[in-house]
């Protein structure tokens, strides 16, 4: 991945995405979600994460927006937090270690 695609793959994860576990038949592993109404930043970010882009969902009610989801998952998910982690802030490297330290 080019340097100024991890950048913005960072800056998006940081303020939009989420790290955490994901319990499949009883064992914890590590995902990386993210899920918003822009399609074409979904799609970027899918891209850039290689996995699917997910949706659209929605809308579900008359002042709601379609919102569209990416998520990586296992050892993939694993690989991208030790990528992402020297570049997040505190908060978003606390979530990232705690993951890597409970995960399969």
């Amino acid at each position: 991945m080019k340097f100024r695609d991890l950048a913005w793959l960072v800056g998006l994860l940081e303020g939009e995405g989420s790290f955490g576990l994901n319990p499949t038949k009883g064992k914890h592993y590590a995902r990386i979600s993210l899920g918003m109404v822009d399609r074409d930043v979904v799609a970027r970010a899918a891209h850039l994460m290689e996995v699917r882009l997910l949706g659209p969902y929605g809308p579900y009610s008359a002042n709601r927006q379609a919102f569209y989801e990416a998520h990586v998952d296992g050892l993939a998910a694993k690989k991208m937090m030790r990528t992402l982690l020297p570049f997040m802030g505190k908060r978003r490297k606390a979530q990232i270690c705690r993951v890597l330290t409970l995960a399969r």
